[in-house]
């Protein structure tokens, strides 16, 4: 109230007082204030010191009546900033004289905020005395003496915040990385609730391409996940998902999803739930996975397993046995075998699988032999084949060993495949018997030919004579060689075997063969042949083929007797010269008696009538007569034949 000396003199004038009073007064009055002056400055030498401790930049700008302003106090820290010799302070405030070029502006603008009587809180760069660019936070807070009059001064704190810029920079820097880093992965990143809504919070943008969905569609539709997953693997995987909420363990599935496009893949979705810390640590805040598309993989895996199907298929339906062994030392054990085999040792696959050939009973002296094929094979590493007779089942068996991997064990796996060759032994000893027949009935026939031949060239008067006949008994023998052969069965249809037998020798003459389909063995057919073949020539010669109107008759068939199923053939001759019982058997007539008796086992019963020659031959059948499907129906043939050919 009192603030000046003379006011205060006025007024203790008015009250009375005396010049001694006011002088006292006015002394007194000026101790306090010196008292007070002192104490102010020793306050501010106080907050002088005390600002000098500080690292933070503190100051004072005053400002004019036109609003510039001048440094007018700082602490330590800024008077170091300050640097006299660098910055004149009288063209402007602290601040805007040592801060960035780039940023001068943004502090004027600043400034000139705060001459609007508003506080700011800003960053920027500063240049120091020693040229290093700083970034520092200031706060600044102006001051005016009324609320009428414009801002006097600004009050203002610096701090320096290069460290915190440079780890927001680096974390920024960092996150922009890994963000990326998770935009590149060619897999689905997400971050889901902890509750049952399986709401996503989180997912990277790889949605879209792999699902078809935008991250923006899958984190509104909370049940969008559950209605993509195939109803066929839906209720796993959702039951998985729970168990990971409940229990916190880990989730790991693969199953498959339907895209928006309807198209089916197959993803790996791994999740971790993080648990929280502290005194709820067993509870889950959230959980984070990543799924990739497996579908590529699934699929060559199906392929793979479908190719491993169709392997075991054939493993096991060859006919052979096939297996695979693994010998180390003496020691032979089974890895793998096919059904074959199993069926060989007549055990299960399993039974066998893993265990030795000791376990499984296997004879010493078979051990033995498979062992040393065994290291025949590995020596020469070439694969080995061998023979040998089971002595369980006298099988002949043929297998093949072949050498297909060398373990860091020391062993060595084979690949075994073995064939029953019992069959092939039986059909190559039946080969050699056949050869031996053949050789000894092709010795027989050479005798028989020669035979007959000398008997033909002792009744022939000429030797065209003997070239005709003995040419037509080898045509016929020949022909009926040749349906006899092809067959498996070795055996021909008595109609054919006639037929051939009497075709190149009834040329322009009446021939009548009836005959059914009897079947006849080979050496019933070459028997019968020459049987026909003599009957024929003697027609030709001497009965009833050398008259123009002669005819010979044929009846061949099957009959029923006593002793069983007997083929009969009945030979008739009409219209020929005058027949007499001769005295004495020609060449032929013994040629025929000797066929039915010794070769055919049958009888024989000749008639010389007047009328012309006849004979019946009945002999035991020693084929099944059963009806096949290329039997010739009963037939008749009337000849003249004009086709003699010897191929025909």
């Amino acid at each position: 109230m009192f603030d000046s000396l003379p006011a205060m003199a006025l007024l203790l004038l008015a009250f009375g007082l005396g010049a001694g009073g006011v002088a006292l007064i006015a002394r007194r009055r000026l101790q306090a204030q010196r008292r007070r002056f002192k104490l102010l400055i020793a306050d501010r030498q106080h907050f002088a010191a005390f600002a000098d401790l500080t690292s933070d930049y503190l100051g004072i700008d005053t400002v004019d009546t036109e609003g510039r302003c001048t440094f007018s106090w700082g602490n330590q820290a800024m008077r170091s900033l300050l640097d006299s010799t660098r910055i004149n302070l009288q063209q402007g405030g602290a601040l805007e004289s040592v801060s960035h070029p780039d940023d001068r502006e943004t502090v004027r603008g600043h400034l000139k905020e705060m001459l609007q009587n508003r506080p700011q809180r800003f960053r920027a760069r500063i240049i120091t005395a020693t040229e290093d660019v700083r970034w520092i936070e200031a706060h600044a807070l102006p001051f005016r003496m009324d609320s009428q009059s414009p801002v006097s001064s600004i009050l203002y704190t610096a701090s320096d915040i290069t460290d915190q810029v440079d780890r927001e920079h680096s974390h920024k820097e960092d996150k922009a990385r890994f963000k990326n880093l998770i935009e590149q992965v060619p897999a689905i990143i997400y971050v889901a609730n902890d509750d049952e809504s399986h709401q996503t919070v989180y997912i990277s943008p790889q949605i879209e391409q792999m699902m078809g969905y935008t991250p923006e569609e899958w984190l509104e539709d909370p049940d969008l996940w559950s209605r993509c997953i195939h109803p066929d693997d839906r209720d796993d995987v959702l039951n998985a998902y729970k168990k990971t909420l409940d229990q916190g363990q880990p989730f790991a599935r693969e199953y498959r999803v339907r895209t928006r496009d309807g198209e089916l893949r197959w993803v790996r979705d791994e999740a971790t739930p993080v648990m929280c810390e502290g005194e709820c640590a067993d509870c889950v805040v959230c959980i984070q996975g990543v799924v990739l598309d497996i579908t590529a993989r699934r699929l060559a895996e199906l392929a793979t397993q479908e190719r491993e199907r169709q392997l075991r298929a054939f493993f096991n339906a060859d006919a052979m046995m096939m297996g695979v062994t693994e010998v180390k030392n003496e020691s032979q054990r089974f890895i793998i075998v096919n059904d074959r085999l199993a069926t060989f040792f007549k055990h299960p696959r399993k039974a066998i699988e893993g265990k030795t050939s000791v376990e499984l009973g296997i004879a010493q002296a078979m051990r033995t032999l498979w062992l040393q094929n065994y290291n025949a094979c590995a020596h020469t590493g070439k694969p080995v084949r061998f023979e040998y007779q089971s002595e369980a089942t006298k099988h002949w068996l043929a297998a093949t060993i072949c050498e297909i991997e060398q373990r860091e064990c020391g062993a060595i796996r084979f690949a075994i495949i073995v064939e029953d060759v019992t069959q092939q032994k039986i059909d190559e000893e039946q080969l050699q018997l056949l050869n031996r027949e053949l050789n000894h009935r092709v010795k027989n026939n050479l005798a028989k030919i020669h035979a007959l031949a000398t008997r033909i060239a002792g009744n022939s008067d000429t030797l065209l004579d003997f070239n005709n006949n003995f040419l037509s008994l080898v045509k016929a023998m020949c022909r009926t060689t040749g349906i006899v052969a092809p067959r498996s069965r070795r055996s021909a249809y008595a109609a054919r075997v006639l037929h051939l037998a009497l075709e190149d020798l009834v040329i322009s003459r009446g021939l009548t063969i009836n005959a059914d389909d009897t079947q006849l063995d080979e050496k019933q057919v070459f028997t019968l042949t020459l049987f026909a073949h003599e009957l024929g020539v003697n027609a030709v010669k001497h009965g009833a083929l050398t008259t123009p109107n002669g005819r010979v008759v044929v009846r061949a068939q099957r009959i029923e007797s006593a002793e069983g199923q007997r083929f009969e053939l009945y030979w008739r001759e009409e219209n020929g010269p005058p027949v007499t019982t001769p005295t004495k058997l020609g060449f032929g007539a013994e040629l025929i008696q000797q066929l039915a008796r010794t070769d055919l086992h049958g009888k024989l019963d000749t008639q010389y009538n007047s009328s012309g020659f006849s004979c019946t031959l009945t002999f035991p059948l020693t084929l099944p007569q059963e009806p096949t499907d290329d039997a010739p129906p009963k037939v008749v043939v009337t000849l003249p034949i004009v086709n003699t050919s010897l191929d025909a």
